[in-house]
């Protein structure tokens, strides 16, 4: 992890060297969504973002962001006398993410601009989860997990600069993870799943 934080401050350094423009230092925070979580599909998110301008419109971005998702939900499951029982099993899911990557604000009309950004990064999640037996089936204990993901991000925004160094926005956020190392107890596994989310936020940023 430390590797890839320094590699990802090593490119935004050399991409500062080539600066014309201005940098930016951003605050955000708003509401995610994973489409595919059977518990509970929503949460929030803050963050922050460091943006390098290379041109007038053109730029490379540093990101990071913390994230939190819990919830319940009514389901079968074995009981510790292996008996199928129904009832409410928890679930509850801490992110930490970081990105590098370059955006281009396509639309620039006195105090408007519209832009678009990809980047690609790595998420780690904290997990607390019903267990699962070998045949897939939802236990009544409770183990904690860590996954470790690559992911891919694409954004589209608008700002609003209230003056020549303020600005607030809003955005949509989508990503995709896949791929990585899920921990359950002591044990690294291969994980090869794919998934989405969603993220929609306001944000308000230091233009200098």
């Amino acid at each position: 992890m430390k590797k890839v934080v320094m590699a990802l401050f090593m490119m935004l350094s050399f991409a500062s060297l080539q600066a014309q423009e201005k940098w930016s230092l951003n605050l955000s925070g708003g509401y995610e969504n994973f489409p595919e979580n059977p518990y509970n599909k929503d949460g929030y998110r803050l963050g922050g973002e460091v943006r390098c301008y290379l041109k007038s419109q053109l730029y490379a971005l540093f990101d990071f962001y913390v994230g939190s998702n819990q919830g319940s939900k009514t389901l079968s499951y074995l009981d510790l006398n292996s008996e199928m029982q129904r009832g409410k099993l928890d679930w509850k899911r801490r992110e930490y993410g970081i990105d590098w990557g370059f955006g281009w604000e396509f639309m620039q009309l006195y105090q408007h601009s519209l832009y678009v950004q990809g980047s690609l990064g790595v998420l780690i999640c904290n997990e607390h989860r019903p267990k699962q037996d070998w045949n897939g089936n939802l236990l009544s204990e409770v183990e904690k997990g860590r996954e470790v993901h690559t992911s891919i991000g694409l954004s589209l925004g608008y700002d609003y600069y209230l003056t020549d160094h303020w600005l607030v926005g809003v955005n949509y956020t989508g990503y995709l993870h896949w791929g990585g190392l899920d921990k359950v107890v002591s044990l690294w596994i291969l994980d090869n799943s794919t998934y989405f989310q969603h993220t929609i936020n306001a944000r308000i940023g230091w233009v200098f």
